[in-house]
């Protein structure tokens, strides 16, 4: 990411990285959400921690769910953390715990997406 221009992502609006650690540190340390924002994305969500695929999945679901009914960024996250924490559990392990509560945001987090 540190070899892309400043400004060459300012076409894109969102991005997620359903990843692990993708954005550990927050917006103290040089993490992948903070490059890409830097890149020019308007708003960039990543993890803090270890993520489950499955977990983040259905957490990327619920997100985008939300996001349709017309939420915020941020009101999304916390939507989607209540779907999980309400509906998932890890088939292989049920006691897991959940994960994608860690979630950064770098950019315009109150925003709403919209068809323009």
């Amino acid at each position: 990411m540190e070899s892309l221009p400043s400004g060459s992502l300012s076409y894109s609006e969102l991005v997620i990285y359903g990843a692990c650690e993708t954005g550990k540190g927050r917006d103290v340390e040089e993490n992948l959400v903070n490059a890409t924002y830097n890149a020019g994305v308007r708003t960039v969500i990543g993890f803090e921690k270890s993520v489950w695929n499955s977990e983040t999945n259905e957490w990327c679901a619920a997100f985008f769910h939300a996001i349709a009914e017309g939420e915020t960024i941020y009101s999304a996250c916390y939507e989607a953390d209540y779907y999980i924490a309400n509906n998932w559990y890890n088939p292989c392990n049920p006691n897991v715990e959940i994960t994608t509560d860690s979630w950064y945001i770098a950019g315009e987090e109150y925003i709403t997406l919209t068809n323009e």
